[in-house]
Protein backbone atom coordinates (compact mmCIF):
# COMPACT_ATOMS: atom_id res chain seq x y z
CA UNK A 1 0.00 0.00 0.00
CA UNK A 2 2.58 2.43 0.94
CA UNK A 3 4.63 1.75 -2.43
CA UNK A 4 1.39 2.31 -4.04
CA UNK A 5 0.87 5.75 -2.40
CA UNK A 6 4.26 6.33 -2.99
CA UNK A 7 4.37 5.90 -7.10
CA UNK A 8 0.70 7.83 -7.36
CA UNK A 9 2.44 10.52 -5.53
CA UNK A 10 5.39 10.54 -7.92
CA UNK A 11 2.71 10.15 -11.04
CA UNK A 12 0.99 13.14 -9.62
CA UNK A 13 4.08 15.54 -9.23
CA UNK A 14 4.99 14.54 -12.58
CA UNK A 15 1.53 15.57 -14.01
CA UNK A 16 1.47 18.72 -12.21
CA UNK A 17 5.02 19.37 -13.13
CA UNK A 18 4.00 19.08 -16.92
CA UNK A 19 0.69 20.90 -16.35
CA UNK A 20 2.83 23.64 -14.89
CA UNK A 21 5.89 23.96 -17.56
CA UNK A 22 3.67 23.75 -20.81
CA UNK A 23 3.18 27.44 -21.76
CA UNK A 24 -1.07 27.33 -23.40
CA UNK A 25 -1.46 23.76 -22.25
CA UNK A 26 -2.45 24.66 -18.53
CA UNK A 27 -6.07 23.60 -18.87
CA UNK A 28 -5.40 20.05 -17.94
CA UNK A 29 -7.74 18.87 -20.28
CA UNK A 30 -7.20 16.45 -23.10
CA UNK A 31 -8.23 17.84 -26.85
CA UNK A 32 -11.56 15.35 -27.03
CA UNK A 33 -12.63 17.54 -23.63
CA UNK A 34 -11.84 14.97 -21.32
CA UNK A 35 -9.69 15.48 -18.28
CA UNK A 36 -5.73 13.88 -18.52
CA UNK A 37 -5.55 13.23 -14.93
CA UNK A 38 -7.78 10.84 -15.68
CA UNK A 39 -5.89 9.09 -18.29
CA UNK A 40 -3.42 8.76 -15.19
CA UNK A 41 -5.87 7.14 -13.61
CA UNK A 42 -6.65 4.49 -16.64
CA UNK A 43 -3.00 3.74 -17.49
CA UNK A 44 -2.27 2.70 -13.54
CA UNK A 45 -5.46 0.69 -13.72
CA UNK A 46 -4.17 -0.97 -16.87
CA UNK A 47 -2.55 -4.17 -15.34
CA UNK A 48 -5.67 -4.69 -12.82
CA UNK A 49 -9.14 -6.33 -14.53
CA UNK A 50 -11.96 -4.61 -12.59
CA UNK A 51 -15.21 -6.18 -11.68
CA UNK A 52 -18.59 -4.15 -13.25
CA UNK A 53 -19.45 -2.66 -10.39
CA UNK A 54 -15.77 -1.40 -9.99
CA UNK A 55 -16.33 0.03 -13.58
CA UNK A 56 -18.96 1.75 -12.40
CA UNK A 57 -17.78 3.12 -9.34
CA UNK A 58 -14.94 4.86 -11.59
CA UNK A 59 -17.12 6.08 -13.81
CA UNK A 60 -19.36 7.81 -10.90
CA UNK A 61 -15.73 8.71 -9.49
CA UNK A 62 -14.80 10.71 -12.94
CA UNK A 63 -18.10 12.11 -13.34
CA UNK A 64 -18.31 14.18 -9.05
CA UNK A 65 -14.85 14.96 -10.17
CA UNK A 66 -14.72 15.90 -13.63
CA UNK A 67 -16.01 19.51 -12.85
CA UNK A 68 -14.00 20.07 -9.92
CA UNK A 69 -11.03 19.44 -11.81
CA UNK A 70 -11.90 21.46 -14.99
CA UNK A 71 -12.45 24.67 -12.89
CA UNK A 72 -9.10 23.80 -10.81
CA UNK A 73 -7.09 23.64 -14.26
CA UNK A 74 -8.96 26.42 -14.96
CA UNK A 75 -7.83 28.07 -12.21
CA UNK A 76 -4.22 27.56 -12.58
CA UNK A 77 -3.95 29.12 -16.12
CA UNK A 78 -4.80 32.55 -15.30
CA UNK A 79 -2.92 34.66 -17.63
CA UNK A 80 -4.82 37.11 -20.09
CA UNK A 81 -5.27 36.19 -23.85
CA UNK A 82 -2.68 38.55 -24.66
CA UNK A 83 -0.39 37.35 -21.87
CA UNK A 84 -0.78 33.81 -23.48
CA UNK A 85 -0.01 35.77 -26.94
CA UNK A 86 3.51 36.93 -25.54
CA UNK A 87 4.13 34.22 -23.63
CA UNK A 88 3.94 31.77 -26.99
CA UNK A 89 5.89 34.09 -29.63
CA UNK A 90 8.25 34.22 -27.04
CA UNK A 91 8.41 30.68 -26.57
CA UNK A 92 8.52 30.03 -30.26
CA UNK A 93 11.51 32.87 -30.54
CA UNK A 94 13.41 31.32 -27.50
CA UNK A 95 13.59 27.60 -29.50
CA UNK A 96 14.83 29.25 -32.70
CA UNK A 97 17.30 30.76 -30.96
CA UNK A 98 17.99 27.38 -29.85
CA UNK A 99 17.21 27.88 -25.46
CA UNK A 100 15.70 24.89 -23.87
CA UNK A 101 14.73 23.88 -20.31
CA UNK A 102 15.44 26.86 -18.23
CA UNK A 103 16.51 29.39 -20.13
CA UNK A 104 13.53 29.25 -22.16
CA UNK A 105 11.04 29.00 -19.10
CA UNK A 106 12.80 32.32 -17.84
CA UNK A 107 12.17 33.74 -21.50
CA UNK A 108 8.67 33.03 -21.62
CA UNK A 109 7.96 34.00 -17.87
CA UNK A 110 9.78 37.14 -19.30
CA UNK A 111 7.76 37.77 -21.70
CA UNK A 112 4.40 37.12 -19.83
CA UNK A 113 4.93 39.05 -16.77
CA UNK A 114 2.66 37.59 -14.52
CA UNK A 115 1.04 40.14 -11.56
CA UNK A 116 1.06 39.40 -8.03
CA UNK A 117 -2.50 38.56 -8.27
CA UNK A 118 -2.52 35.67 -10.69
CA UNK A 119 0.91 34.12 -9.16
CA UNK A 120 -1.34 33.99 -6.00
CA UNK A 121 -4.32 32.69 -8.01
CA UNK A 122 -1.88 30.14 -9.58
CA UNK A 123 -0.47 28.56 -6.50
CA UNK A 124 -4.05 28.19 -4.74
CA UNK A 125 -5.24 26.52 -7.68
CA UNK A 126 -2.38 24.25 -7.73
CA UNK A 127 -2.91 23.68 -3.96
CA UNK A 128 -6.77 23.09 -4.64
CA UNK A 129 -5.92 20.85 -7.79
CA UNK A 130 -3.33 18.21 -5.26
CA UNK A 131 -6.34 18.29 -3.21
CA UNK A 132 -8.41 16.82 -5.86
CA UNK A 133 -6.09 14.55 -7.40
CA UNK A 134 -4.91 13.10 -3.92
CA UNK A 135 -8.38 12.87 -2.67
CA UNK A 136 -9.76 10.68 -6.56
CA UNK A 137 -6.62 8.73 -5.80
CA UNK A 138 -7.14 7.61 -2.59
CA UNK A 139 -11.12 6.77 -3.48
CA UNK A 140 -10.05 4.67 -6.40
CA UNK A 141 -7.31 2.68 -4.37
CA UNK A 142 -10.02 2.31 -1.57
CA UNK A 143 -12.38 0.72 -4.27
CA UNK A 144 -9.70 -2.11 -5.17
CA UNK A 145 -9.09 -5.56 -3.68
CA UNK A 146 -5.70 -6.12 -1.75
CA UNK A 147 -4.61 -8.34 -4.96
CA UNK A 148 -5.71 -5.71 -7.29
CA UNK A 149 -3.30 -3.46 -5.76
CA UNK A 150 -0.64 -6.19 -5.42
CA UNK A 151 -1.04 -6.46 -9.32
CA UNK A 152 -0.85 -2.50 -9.57
CA UNK A 153 2.53 -2.67 -7.52
CA UNK A 154 4.15 -5.62 -9.42
CA UNK A 155 3.55 -3.80 -12.38
CA UNK A 156 4.94 -0.50 -11.13
CA UNK A 157 7.85 -2.76 -9.66
CA UNK A 158 8.71 -4.50 -13.21
CA UNK A 159 8.72 -0.86 -14.68
CA UNK A 160 10.64 0.75 -12.57
CA UNK A 161 13.26 -2.32 -13.06
CA UNK A 162 14.24 -1.06 -16.58
CA UNK A 163 17.23 -0.04 -17.10
CA UNK A 164 18.26 4.00 -16.70
CA UNK A 165 19.07 5.82 -20.17
CA UNK A 166 21.89 7.10 -20.12
CA UNK A 167 21.99 11.27 -21.11
CA UNK A 168 24.69 12.71 -23.67
CA UNK A 169 26.22 14.23 -20.90
CA UNK A 170 27.23 10.96 -18.90
CA UNK A 171 28.74 8.96 -21.88
CA UNK A 172 32.27 9.89 -22.63
CA UNK A 173 33.73 11.82 -25.10
CA UNK A 174 34.78 10.31 -28.12
CA UNK A 175 38.24 11.02 -28.20
CA UNK A 176 38.37 11.21 -24.46
CA UNK A 177 41.24 8.99 -22.97
CA UNK A 178 40.55 6.23 -20.49
CA UNK A 179 41.40 7.62 -16.42
CA UNK A 180 43.52 5.54 -14.66
CA UNK A 181 41.84 4.81 -11.21
CA UNK A 182 44.02 6.40 -8.42
CA UNK A 183 46.67 4.08 -6.93
CA UNK A 184 46.37 3.80 -3.40
CA UNK A 185 49.33 5.17 -1.15
CA UNK A 186 49.03 2.11 1.01
CA UNK A 187 49.85 0.14 -1.89
CA UNK A 188 53.36 1.52 -2.29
Amino acid sequence: MKTACTVWTLVVALLIANSAGAAGKKDGAKKDGGIAYFQTIDRNLKPVTLTEDQKSKLDALKKEYEPKLKDAYAKQNALTPDQKKAGEDAKKAAQAEGKKGKELKAAVAEAVKKTDDQKKQEKEAHKQLSVLEKELREKVMGMLTSDQKAQIDAAKAKKSDKPAKVKKSDKPAKDAKPVEPAKDAAAK
